[in-house]
């Protein structure tokens, strides 16, 4: 579920996904999504990325079974790692990045 983020209360999924669709128009992307259950994905996909503790991830997913969960942490472990090694970097600044071969500042 998510939550309101200044009253706590449910958010009207059909409004959100209007505003989700709304602005991918804006920004010209007219892939198909899924609002709620692509944003799941990527959340899920992210806390694996970040090193979140596989019980964290599963217990957050609600899976009832941890083979569901561990695609999830494979999944960002193989797919993703370049990424989120240059999500890193530009967040971070000059850091030493295996994939990208840049140098640490002296």
């Amino acid at each position: 579920m998510f939550c309101h983020p200044a009253k706590g209360t449910a958010l009207d999924h059909k409004r959100y996904a209007d505003t989700l669709r709304t602005a991918l128009k804006r920004a010209k992307i007219d892939k198909p999504l899924r609002p709620f259950h692509d944003g799941r994905h990527t959340a899920l996909t992210n806390a694996a990325v970040a090193g979140n503790a596989p019980a964290a991830i599963r217990a957050r997913a609600g899976h009832a079974d941890f083979s569901t969960t561990q695609l999830y942490i494979d999944l960002a472990g193989v797919a993703f790692r370049d990424e989120a090694e240059q999500a890193e970097a530009r967040i971070l600044g000059n850091v030493w990045v295996p994939s990208l071969g840049t140098d640490l500042p002296e």
